[in-house]
């Protein structure tokens, strides 16, 4: 009888299965934009890329920000969704995300008494996430800094001049707060951009939209063609853990659906809020 060695401990666990950095598998994925040694970023980018820039976006853009100071909704008005057909409800989804990155940031000043936040959006479209902390937070003093591709960083010029913008993340300083919406898993290295924002020592990090499975980590291609990860839930949370972040809230998902392997093997995905915190009992695992 052959016997198999048994994965004890959470960190052998990760080691067997967490991706590896540089692997074949990693290489597969299809470059994008250099915006962190090989690694590409966007927001919600299977549907940003090459669009943002255009005058029916750029104008809805501007609507959004007319309405963030304003007692209208920044999503849907309810007077628009018709009366005699199904609606797609994401842009409602998109306001429970709002509310989502709110309640963190408005956690972190609170925890740790300051009033003067720097915030990294990574994949942060043209920066509106900016004015919807100042609409609601109105007591923080916000210093506010994306990282974009770089079509997305001209129109953010246009309508958000006074945010700080930039292509690599090589480029920014020390930050409080990081939110990753729906960018994390159409990175290449993504365990690279992780430890690159980790080196900024951010208090927090918040992750939106992001694919997580009971399954392990893998790449998929989506109905666009475009390559991106999904996560193994248990393995990112550990890789958190590992680096001194603890997982504070499971916020809800926005969003489930199943994928098809190549045998198969049929995967349920969700899209998932997550949110950490540093803790320095945990970075000395």
């Amino acid at each position: 009888m052959v016997m198999r060695r048994v994965l004890s401990s959470p960190k052998l666990i990760y080691q067997r299965l967490a991706p590896k950095i540089g692997s074949r598998r990693t290489k597969r994925v299809r470059k994008f934009s250099e915006c962190m040694d090989g690694s590409s970023v966007g927001s919600n980018f299977n549907w940003v890329i090459g669009d943002m820039s255009n005058p029916q976006n750029v104008a809805a853009q501007e609507t959004i920000l007319e309405r963030l100071y304003s007692t209208k909704p920044f999503g849907i008005a309810t007077d628009r969704i018709p009366s005699n057909e199904s609606y797609d409800f994401t842009k409602v989804n998109l306001a429970f995300l709002h509310l989502v990155a709110v309640n963190s940031v408005a956690r972190m000043g609170a925890i740790n008494k300051i009033k003067h936040l720097r915030i990294l959006d990574f994949g942060g479209g043209v920066g509106n996430h900016l004015h919807i902390f100042k609409s609601l937070l109105p007591w923080l003093s916000i210093e506010y800094q994306i990282v974009e591709l770089e079509q997305n960083l001209k129109l953010a010029q246009k309508l958000n001049p006074e945010i700080a913008r930039f292509s690599n993340l090589s480029q920014v300083g020390a930050v409080d707060f990081v939110h990753l919406g729906s960018s994390l898993q159409y990175c290449e290295s993504w365990q690279e951009v992780l430890f690159a924002i980790i080196s900024k020592k951010p208090k927090s990090i918040l992750l939106t939209r992001t694919p997580m499975t009971k399954s392990r980590t893998r790449l998929w291609k989506d109905s666009n063609g475009y390559m991106q990860w999904t996560f193994s839930k248990e393995d990112l949370i550990y890789f958190f853990l590992k680096e001194g972040y603890t997982l504070i809230r499971n916020f809800d998902i926005t969003d489930a659906t199943t994928y098809k392997s190549r045998n198969g093997c049929k995967i349920l995905v969700t899209e998932e809020q997550l949110l950490f915190e540093y803790n320095e009992k945990s970075s000395k695992l």
